[in-house]
């Protein structure tokens, strides 16, 4: 069974590896391609506002931000060499969602959310969803994979990064079609609380607004912060299902919202 999760997991390990922004790469080992990226990046055709090829500036980007890996001393036997649309078209390979031969670039992977998923706003992005620079004709994109954060490959001199989706100047988000993942299963592994001054906040709190809105109960906004209205919301949802009404969310609550239970 593979999940949005496991799409998730397999994007913060290219970034826990140290993966390498290469113009046409798609996944490949980055030692493996070392000493191709000069042919890789001139068939990119990238070029200067004169019309003048760059790759030979951005071959020698590469080669010293591989330098700057060894002088940090990063395990570099794992890393993976791609641009910002080539790492989740490996990671769905991998995967066996897409096959082999499949390639995706900004433009088709915002047109197959569109016609086969959705677009979704950046206030509602779900672990496995795509954010793109622009909705028409996008030049970049990333991977949101939960609490606020989107794992990309940035760029020659970054490579492959997690940061706040707030730092990334998105325009959108889009969700791929759910025929390519089965179901996932919600988990929740901490005890879920209201307590003034000290809100808890999280994406699992995120998911459990998001399950009790789609129940007819009203938390507020799904923002991940368990406010008051998160409280009383999860009070009315546990009296009307014959629970204790303390409006935590421990395992009878988290079950009953269909959860399951690792705490």
């Amino acid at each position: 069974m593979v999940t949005r999760q496991d799409f998730c997991n397999e994007m913060n390990r290219m970034y826990e590896n140290h993966g390498m922004y290469v113009g046409t790469g798609n996944g490949e080992r980055t030692l493996d391609v070392a000493g191709k990226f000069f042919e890789m990046e001139k068939n990119y055709g990238r070029r200067d506002k004169s019309g003048n090829p760059l790759w030979y500036t951005d071959t020698a980007r590469d080669y010293e931000y591989l330098a700057k890996c060894y002088r940090k001393k990063w395990d570099m036997k794992e890393s993976r060499a791609a641009d910002c649309s080539g790492a989740p078209t490996y990671c769905l390979r991998k995967l066996g969602i897409i096959a082999n031969t499949a390639d995706y670039n900004c433009r088709s992977f915002i047109k197959v959310c569109k016609e086969r998923g959705k677009l979704v706003p950046l206030k509602d992005l779900q672990p496995g969803d795509l954010v793109f620079n622009k909705e028409v004709e996008p030049t970049h994109m990333g991977t949101y994979v939960g609490d606020g954060m989107v794992v990309e490959f940035k760029g020659r001199d970054d490579g492959c990064v997690r940061r706040k989706t707030s730092e990334g100047g998105w325009a959108v988000g889009g969700r791929l079609p759910d025929d390519w993942f089965d179901g996932d299963d919600m988990v929740l592994t901490r005890v879920l609380k209201y307590i003034p001054e000290n809100m808890m906040r999280g994406n699992d709190v995120k998911q459990v607004q998001i399950q009790l809105q789609l129940a007819g109960y009203t938390p507020g906004a799904a923002d991940g912060v368990f406010g008051k209205k998160t409280k009383i919301a999860v009070q009315a949802f546990q009296l009307d299902n014959k629970l204790t009404a303390d409006g935590i969310v421990g395992k009878n609550t988290a079950e009953a919202l269909g959860f399951k239970w690792e705490g």
